[in-house]
């Protein structure tokens, strides 16, 4: 059930509404039962029509009017007409009233006349209320004055109130603005109050089941234990009404994710819904203020979310102790840092947290990060590609143009035992630390999310978000294998829950990481656990410099002879200061085999939108292909092919053997760069190349060592060389190899023969290609010379698997890694831009890894 924000054409917000710096001490009943300390509520706002771009709701209108801490400004309302306040009081509850007041402001939008009605029914249906009081308000002349009026009436028992605002002192259609409502209690011989009624208002009932399970909960662990349950599982449950608490929602603008999610609609930068962003369409969410946050409104939640929640200082302390409490009861507290909240005064999370923390805070800077690192796979954020909640590093440091939710995050600065960390990046202070956290507190969880939370391009950012709601309400599915400290010891995400064999050695990559600055030398030692004493570890090195993000490679033999039971492996790092981390490796009995598929063909990672193509327009592209010229086919395959490169990247031109006829003595140095590389730009190659006609010879090689200096100002790039022929301007092939490796750039060459049948000139343009770290592609036809041309470009090859009855079992990238799979045969596809290459039977056996790779073979693309 999804409950949408509740939009009212009454309100119109005139001035925004001004914290206070600090909470005052939490009142006592003072006998207003309108106060949002005691359970009222704003129901509904009728009458008026909206003006101005703020938010226009109930939720507003109960910041401005109703205490603990109203009349910082007035709530304006333009009206053509008498306009409708209705009030409730706690869950719906009757109580005995006796008058009200309102505070309204002076001059020509002050309120002039004003009635006061009631009514006990449960629905609050308009012809059940009954009038109890009228009266007026002079014409306040002093601009500093807030005048003030009380109707009193004989005690009656309502549920709800509604004050009809009837005019004001400037007529209709000139706005009326008041300050405050208060509804007083009355008291009568056997009549019991609603706050007397009610103790759960400010004690609620989980209150006592919190100090149960925070006596139940064990201590932090000292050493690390298998899992109790298997890696990636959502846990118990799932977010379905959130407490979503924010500084201030009077004046923010509705296209923040805080308002995505209370209206249940998806973030709009996605054209579909994918399964993890569906989530938002089964919240039901309620917005309060942090002031206004009260014990009693988290007795009908699941989750709070604190969202941009900056000046904690405002919120009051009862509901401080009480969330926490709350949370100890087995609910979710989600707290979304923010760059708007750069004052760590402010945040002081450390103050009533159960556990220590504050954070780096770099401010709205609008930069990139860099560094983004998932140390732990868990039902949030992990790097199995395919499944729910796969977060690609890579690809959202490499966003273009980059998103500043990673530069401008916040990272861990100061923690206490209990967080656990999963994600790391380097923000635009250039700090490297944790910016994605978690702690158990008694049977419930606390997450902790330092990226910008305002920057919505991202789908990353939303999957995680989105995951967090989908995340149980305990840690019990959560491996903690990473621990916040001065340092972390982490490995690949998914090595941490391995299936080994008796007998066998496995290899574990570590990366050794600074949080926060520190540097210090740490020597990693590994404890097995009691049931596996004859493990043996090893590092290389041992001991290493931490200064930022530092490499060793963990070994571990597991001896022959017996079957494997469950095992932990604590890989532990100590400082010479005495600061120390663990990483908790969990290693058991196979129960799978692996699958892999890998790649020949990539890019150059760094420059891979940075292309040149460099094309053969020698006198033999005149030679008949079909019932039309080589040179005509090219043109138009050259066409195809750019269209289907991505808008992002930056092409090139350089033709060869268009100027100079073969008796020219300038005809082996016949080579320009038509097109510099630039944004791409389709219309301007096109045309360029079909300014000319084939001409002369083939300075194949004498091109090629031209690319560095076409490349140099971008970097690097892969050049693309479409030639029909080989060398015939006695090039040397092997020292224009070493020659471009030796430029310094990040540059790799593929060649396109295009209907070269020689085997030995296929031969040498091949060995050219490969030399440089490049590849030869054949190509005898127009179709197949645009397979080249894209093949040489392309960037990633999806896969899919499917089982024996044809279901899809994984989906990932090659180059990702491995995955496991349960014995059997499968059938492996892989997109290559528009070709497919299909593995028919691939047989994955028990503690077997198969792995599958894309090559060339013969000038021919193949899945081996």
């Amino acid at each position: 059930m999804k409950k949408p924000l509740a939009v009212v054409a009454a309100l119109l917000l005139a001035v925004v509404a001004v914290r206070p710096m600090a909470a005052p001490p939490d009142p006592p009943f003072d006998g207003n039962v309108a106060s949002v300390v005691w359970g009222a509520r704003v129901e509904s706002i009728t009458g008026a029509t909206p003006q101005g771009p703020s938010v226009k709701s109930p939720d507003a209108a109960r910041v401005m009017l109703m205490p603990p801490y109203p009349g910082k400004t007035a709530f304006g309302m333009q009206n053509a007409g008498p306009t409708d306040v209705v009030i409730s009081f706690f869950k719906h509850d009757t109580a005995s009233i006796k008058s009200v007041s309102i505070l309204s402001k002076p001059q020509v939008s002050g309120l002039k006349d004003v009635e006061v009605w009631a009514s006990s029914n449960p629905t609050a249906a308009a012809d059940t209320f009954t009038k109890l009081a009228s009266g007026s308000l002079p014409l306040e002349s002093n601009p500093f004055a807030r005048p003030e009026i009380t109707l009193t009436f004989d005690p009656v028992q309502a549920r709800f109130v509604k004050i009809r605002l009837m005019s004001s002192h400037g007529g209709f259609g000139t706005g009326v603005a008041i300050h405050e409502i208060k509804v007083l209690e009355a008291a009568a011989p056997g009549y019991v109050s609603l706050v007397a009624r009610h103790p759960e208002i400010a004690e609620p009932a989980f209150m006592a089941e919190a100090t149960k399970a925070l006596a139940a909960q064990p201590p932090v662990a000292a050493t690390c234990k298998p899992a109790a349950t298997t890696p990636l599982q959502p846990g118990n449950g799932e977010s379905r009404k959130v407490l979503l608490v924010t500084s201030n929602y009077l004046n923010v603008a509705a296209g923040y994710i805080p308002f995505r999610i209370k209206t249940g609609s998806l973030p709009t930068t996605h054209t579909s819904k994918s399964e993890e962003l569906r989530i938002f369409d089964r919240l039901e969410t309620t917005l309060v203020v942090s002031d206004h946050a009260q014990p009693w409104m988290l007795a009908d939640v699941d989750t709070v979310l604190m969202e941009q929640a900056c000046d904690l200082r405002v919120m009051s302390e009862r509901f401080k102790k009480a969330l926490v409490a709350w949370v100890a009861a087995g609910h979710k507290l989600i707290i979304h840092d923010s760059d708007k909240c750069s004052d760590p005064k402010v945040m002081n999370y450390a103050s009533w947290l159960p556990y220590k923390f504050t954070s780096d805070n770099p401010g709205a800077l609008g930069k990139p990060g860099a560094a983004l690192k998932v140390v732990e796979n868990n039902w949030m954020a992990h790097t199995q590609r395919g499944r729910r909640g796969f977060v690609d590093a890579a690809a959202w440091v490499a966003l273009s143009p980059p998103a500043n939710e990673l530069g401008d995050s916040n990272a861990v600065m100061e923690w206490g035992p209990g967080w656990c960390g999963n994600m790391v990046v380097r923000n635009a202070n250039g700090i490297f630390g944790f910016v994605a956290s978690y702690a158990r507190h008694g049977r419930g969880l606390i997450i902790w999310d330092g990226l910008d939370v305002d920057m919505t391009s991202s789908k990353w950012m939303d999957i995680v978000h989105a995951q967090q709601l989908a995340q149980g309400f305990n840690a019990d599915n959560l491996p903690c294998s990473v621990r916040i400290g001065s340092f972390a010891v982490t490995t690949e995400p998914r090595l941490v829950s391995r299936g080994v064999q008796p007998g066998q050695t496995y290899t574990y990559p570590l990366s050794l990481l600074s949080n926060i600055g520190y540097k210090g030398t740490v020597t990693l030692s590994a404890v097995p656990a009691a049931n596996a004493p004859d493990v043996k570890p090893r590092f290389e090195p041992a001991t290493v410099d931490v200064s930022s993000l530092q490499e060793s490679t963990l070994t571990v033999t597991v001896p022959p002879g017996r079957a494997v039971q469950p095992f932990a492996l604590e890989v532990k790092g100590t400082a010479a200061d005495g600061k120390t981390n663990s990483l908790c490796l969990e290693l058991g009995p196979v129960k799978a085999g692996e699958l892999s598929v890998v790649s020949t063909l990539a890019p150059p990672t760094k420059t891979r939108k940075n292309l040149e193509i460099i094309l053969d327009a020698s006198g033999s592209m005149k030679t008949l292909l079909g019932k039309t010229s080589r040179w005509a086919v090219a043109l138009e395959t050259l066409d195809q092919a750019l269209n289907g490169l991505p808008d992002d990247f930056s092409v090139g031109l350089r033709m060869y053997g268009h100027r100079e006829p073969s008796t020219s003595p300038k005809t082996c140095t016949d080579s320009e760069l038509v097109i510099p590389i630039r944004k791409l730009d389709r219309k301007a190659i096109i045309a360029r190349a079909s300014a000319f006609k084939p001409k002369g010879e083939t300075p194949l090689v004498y091109s090629a060592l031209q690319a560095p200096a076409d490349l140099k100002a971008v970097g690097g790039g892969t050049v693309i060389l479409i030639t029909d022929g080989e060398e015939s301007c006695k090039g040397d092939p092997v020292a224009a190899a070493a020659a471009l490796k030796a430029s310094g750039l990040d540059i790799r060459l593929n060649i396109v023969g295009f209907a070269i049948k020689n085997p030995k000139t296929q031969k040498d343009l091949a060995g050219f290609a490969q030399a440089t770290g490049g590849l030869f592609y054949a190509a005898q036809s127009g179709a197949t010379l645009g397979d080249a041309l894209m093949l040489a470009a392309i960037e990633k090859f999806p896969y899919t698997v499917y089982d024996a009855a044809g279901k899809t079992v994984l989906s990932s990238e090659a180059g990702s890694g491995s995955d496991e799979l349960p014995p059997g045969t499968y059938k492996v596809v892989v997109k290559a831009g528009s070709k497919e290459l299909i593995a028919p039977r691939v047989s994955v056996a028990l503690g077997q890894q198969v792995t599958l790779t894309i090559a060339m073979k013969n000038g021919q693309l193949v899945l081996q």
